[in-house]
């Protein structure tokens, strides 16, 4: 839906310049995708598929998202795009995809995530958002009976995520956190990723078993 030159997408507003990168995650024997989101600036002259595949290029090119560090029941992309220009919104989608090649361990159940969480220079609750990354990449024998995720997992997760930050700003597509406002239709500018923070205590979300 477009609203006042605005692109509503998936509970955000993508203004013109920006767009939104979706990376589909599926667990076999559910019908459903699990879905992670992520805000990025948009120069206008790159092709929408081309877009979806690099940054998912960029992403998949550290070690947490290998295929051989992902559990075999698991696989991912390939990314999706939304960019918002001129003449309107713009799909696109990446020719890339990845399926977990481990089968040495049994992951969490899918009502499980691990909380990334986006940090920005604005202050304030609004400042700040996240994304539930499913826990495909590690074992219930890397999680402690309290949820609390194994330190070598949680930082070279963190290490990853900032690279691709990293390799993002060099680029033409800077990570960023979109804004959305239900209730007037007026969101801030979009605020630029300062840094991805893996959180130690893995998440839990009971919709994710959907029954």
């Amino acid at each position: 839906m477009v609203l006042c030159g605005l692109l509503w997408c998936m509970g955000v507003i993508i203004p013109l310049g920006f767009g939104q990168y979706s990376l589909p995650f599926r667990l076999t024997g559910d019908q459903d995708e699990m879905i992670v989101t992520c805000g990025f600036t948009d120069d206008g002259t790159s092709p929408p598929n081309s877009i979806a595949e690099s940054i998912s290029t960029a992403l998949f090119a550290t070690p947490s998202f290998a295929a051989s560090t992902w559990s075999n029941v698991y696989s991912f992309g390939p990314g999706r795009v939304t960019v918002q220009r001129a003449l309107g919104p713009i799909e696109g989608v990446g020719t890339t995809s990845r399926v977990g090649t481990n089968a040495s361990f049994s992951p969490c159940t899918n009502n499980c995530a691990v909380l990334c969480r986006k940090r920005t220079a604005r202050g304030g609750r609004q400042g700040r958002g996240r994304f539930y990354l499913p826990i495909g990449l590690t074992g219930e024998g890397n999680v402690t009976a309290v949820g609390i995720l194994l330190e070598t997992v949680r930082a070279q997760l963190q290490t990853d995520l900032e690279t691709w930050r990293a390799q993002m700003a060099s680029g033409t597509q800077d990570l960023v956190l979109l804004h959305g406002d239900p209730l007037v239709g007026v969101a801030p500018p979009p605020d630029l990723i300062t840094a991805f923070e893996v959180d130690p205590l893995i998440a839990t979300q009971r919709t994710r078993l959907r029954r």
